[in-house]
Protein backbone atom coordinates (compact mmCIF):
# COMPACT_ATOMS: atom_id res chain seq x y z
CA UNK A 1 0.00 0.00 0.00
CA UNK A 2 1.13 3.59 -0.50
CA UNK A 3 2.60 5.44 2.44
CA UNK A 4 -0.09 8.05 3.10
CA UNK A 5 2.48 10.38 4.72
CA UNK A 6 4.57 10.54 1.55
CA UNK A 7 4.92 14.19 0.51
CA UNK A 8 5.90 13.65 -3.14
CA UNK A 9 9.53 14.70 -2.61
CA UNK A 10 12.48 12.80 -4.03
CA UNK A 11 13.08 11.03 -0.73
CA UNK A 12 12.11 7.44 -1.12
CA UNK A 13 10.26 7.80 -4.43
CA UNK A 14 8.69 4.48 -5.31
CA UNK A 15 10.23 2.79 -2.26
CA UNK A 16 7.22 4.13 -0.40
CA UNK A 17 5.18 1.37 -2.01
CA UNK A 18 4.92 -1.27 0.70
CA UNK A 19 3.78 -4.78 -0.11
CA UNK A 20 0.91 -5.69 2.18
CA UNK A 21 -0.91 -8.35 0.23
CA UNK A 22 -2.58 -8.62 -3.15
CA UNK A 23 -3.11 -5.43 -5.14
CA UNK A 24 -5.12 -5.45 -8.36
CA UNK A 25 -3.86 -3.66 -11.48
CA UNK A 26 -6.69 -1.09 -11.43
CA UNK A 27 -5.83 -0.13 -7.84
CA UNK A 28 -2.12 0.08 -8.68
CA UNK A 29 -2.72 2.24 -11.75
CA UNK A 30 -5.09 4.57 -9.84
CA UNK A 31 -2.49 5.06 -7.10
CA UNK A 32 0.27 5.59 -9.66
CA UNK A 33 -1.86 8.21 -11.42
CA UNK A 34 -2.41 9.97 -8.10
CA UNK A 35 1.32 9.89 -7.38
CA UNK A 36 2.17 11.25 -10.85
CA UNK A 37 -0.40 14.04 -10.44
CA UNK A 38 1.17 15.07 -7.11
CA UNK A 39 4.69 15.09 -8.59
CA UNK A 40 3.63 17.21 -11.58
CA UNK A 41 1.68 19.55 -9.33
CA UNK A 42 4.73 20.01 -7.07
CA UNK A 43 6.96 20.72 -10.07
CA UNK A 44 4.49 23.33 -11.38
CA UNK A 45 4.37 24.99 -7.94
CA UNK A 46 8.16 25.21 -7.86
CA UNK A 47 8.35 26.65 -11.39
CA UNK A 48 5.71 29.23 -10.42
CA UNK A 49 7.53 30.05 -7.17
CA UNK A 50 10.75 30.68 -9.14
CA UNK A 51 8.95 32.90 -11.66
CA UNK A 52 9.46 30.56 -14.63
CA UNK A 53 5.71 30.11 -15.23
CA UNK A 54 2.57 31.92 -14.15
CA UNK A 55 -0.73 30.37 -13.15
CA UNK A 56 -4.20 31.71 -13.82
CA UNK A 57 -7.08 30.12 -11.91
CA UNK A 58 -10.57 30.18 -13.43
CA UNK A 59 -13.28 30.10 -10.77
CA UNK A 60 -15.99 28.50 -12.85
CA UNK A 61 -17.51 25.05 -12.98
CA UNK A 62 -15.53 22.97 -13.28
CA UNK A 63 -12.67 25.07 -11.87
CA UNK A 64 -9.47 24.90 -13.87
CA UNK A 65 -6.07 26.54 -14.24
CA UNK A 66 -3.88 27.68 -17.11
CA UNK A 67 -0.12 27.98 -17.02
CA UNK A 68 1.99 30.29 -19.17
CA UNK A 69 5.72 30.82 -19.51
CA UNK A 70 6.92 34.14 -18.10
CA UNK A 71 9.48 36.51 -19.61
CA UNK A 72 12.03 35.04 -17.20
CA UNK A 73 11.05 31.54 -18.31
CA UNK A 74 11.52 32.53 -21.96
CA UNK A 75 15.18 33.33 -21.22
CA UNK A 76 15.67 29.61 -20.54
CA UNK A 77 14.52 28.56 -24.02
CA UNK A 78 17.95 28.99 -25.70
CA UNK A 79 19.56 26.92 -22.94
CA UNK A 80 16.96 24.17 -23.31
CA UNK A 81 17.45 24.19 -27.08
CA UNK A 82 21.22 23.78 -26.60
CA UNK A 83 20.63 20.87 -24.22
CA UNK A 84 18.40 19.29 -26.85
CA UNK A 85 21.12 19.66 -29.50
CA UNK A 86 23.68 18.13 -27.13
CA UNK A 87 21.31 15.29 -26.24
CA UNK A 88 20.62 14.52 -29.91
CA UNK A 89 24.34 14.36 -30.66
CA UNK A 90 25.09 12.23 -27.58
CA UNK A 91 22.16 9.81 -28.07
CA UNK A 92 24.09 7.20 -30.14
CA UNK A 93 26.86 7.10 -27.52
CA UNK A 94 24.32 6.80 -24.71
CA UNK A 95 22.57 3.91 -26.49
CA UNK A 96 25.95 2.18 -26.82
CA UNK A 97 26.75 2.72 -23.14
CA UNK A 98 23.33 1.48 -22.02
CA UNK A 99 23.34 -1.33 -24.60
CA UNK A 100 20.04 -0.20 -26.10
CA UNK A 101 19.13 -1.58 -29.57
Amino acid sequence: MWDKDYDGSDRGKMEKLHHSGIMHWSETSQRAASFIYRVINQQLKELEMHGIISKKIFMELPPHSEYAITELGKTLIPLIEQLEIWGDSFRPEMKRILKIE
